[in-house]
């Protein structure tokens, strides 16, 4: 089974306003991280962003965020990506592209 959890960017922690900036992917005992190359971060906020998932990728964990992404990082519940996909991390990347 293959499960992910999308890594949200708090733009504004105060109203709760979130970017999806990459994902968690967990399939076959193995855990990666997918970058979303396409937000709408600029400047620090991008920087930050980046520095996010350079410490996911550093630690790739799938049940706690590593302490280094900070209190601006968020992700869902994990749920099911659809079994019969060949690349999970690309669909997976294609849906958080069209958000």
């Amino acid at each position: 089974m293959t499960r992910a959890r999308i890594v949200h960017y708090l733009t504004d922690p105060c109203w709760g306003v979130r970017v999806p900036i990459g994902a968690v992917v967990q399939q076959d005992g193995r855990t990666a991280v997918v970058r979303n190359t396409q937000t709408r971060l600029t400047g620090a906020e991008a920087r930050t962003a980046a520095l996010i998932l350079d410490d996911l990728e550093a630690e790739p964990a799938f049940n706690a965020l590593p302490v280094g992404c900070g209190p601006l990082a968020v992700w869902t519940e994990p749920f099911d990506i659809p079994a019969d996909l060949a690349e999970p991390a690309a669909w997976l990347l294609d849906t958080l592209n069209r958000r």
